[in-house]
């Protein structure tokens, strides 16, 4: 029974280190659909109170080939900034006594009209290369999704946000993925001045499992499987008792009792 206990216990733990070690990135083959790769850089905005965009258009590198951004300074007269100073980089900067806000819109003058159904066992939205300074943890950050069915909005604390980027599909309801006119960035409530934030990439992931990681997790519950059909099966040990008057002995141990240590840490 021990040895039972033990395979149990040993695939359970397989597949324990495999969601430990490798991230949905790793478990699922992704198919990126990229939305902005911010390889066009119009330059910066900024806010020292009033509401500041820019409407960029004929975008080679952007689904869509427009960009719509905006900033708005909330707290004083200090500047906040939105833009992509370096290719590859988009960037909200903060001055160190400055409170704001700001975003990101894509099918803002021309719908997107894109069919982003779900093809595989995962599927979201993500922020590549996404990252924040400590004042930038204390804000929220939100995707508002715009279908010709619905639309409905996700907000995240961004503390929790950097260390899993991605708006999954699940969490949208009433959107028509299949019609998608506009996805909308936002950021801000933030409790601290001086919030820097940073992406490179804002896209769409369909995962699907790739097949050797899914073999070792198939693998793993096969074993638990195996083993639970082992310990129904078992049959009840037989009371043996040896010849001699000084025995003591009920039952035999078994080569699996002898050899097995039962709650030895792996």
């Amino acid at each position: 029974m021990y040895a039972t206990g033990n395979m149990k216990i040993r695939a359970i733990v397989l597949i324990s280190v495999l969601v430990s070690f490798f991230s949905v990135g790793d478990l699922f083959s992704a198919v990126v659909t990229v939305i902005d790769s911010f390889t066009e850089a119009p330059g910066t905005v900024s806010s020292t109170g009033a509401f500041a965009s820019q409407h960029d258009t004929g975008l080679e590198t952007v689904l869509g080939g427009e960009r719509f951004y905006f900033t708005q300074a909330t707290a004083g007269a200090t500047a906040v900034q939105i833009g992509t100073p370096f290719s590859g980089v988009a960037l909200y900067v903060s001055t160190s006594t400055g409170f704001g806000s700001g975003g990101m819109t894509y099918g803002y003058g021309t719908p997107l009209n894109l069919d982003l159904s779900r093809n595989g066992l995962i599927f979201g939205f993500r922020l590549g290369g996404f990252g924040a300074d400590e004042p930038g943890l204390t804000g929220d950050i939100s995707l508002r999704v715009v279908s010709s069915g619905g639309t409905d909005e996700v907000t995240k604390p961004i503390a929790t946000f950097i260390n899993n980027p991605v708006w999954l599909h699940e969490e949208f309801t009433g959107v028509d993925f299949t019609n998608v006119e506009r996805l909308e960035l936002s950021w801000g409530n933030f409790t601290e001045p001086g919030a820097d934030l940073d992406f490179q990439m804002f896209g769409t992931v369909n995962g699907l499992p790739e097949p050797g990681t899914m073999s070792m997790l198939l693998l793993a519950l096969g074993v638990i499987m195996l083993a639970r059909k082992r310990t129904r099966m078992a049959p009840e040990p037989v009371p043996v008792r040896a010849s001699g008057p000084s025995s003591m002995m009920t039952s035999m141990p078994s080569a699996s009792d002898l050899y097995s240590v039962p709650n030895r840490p792996f």
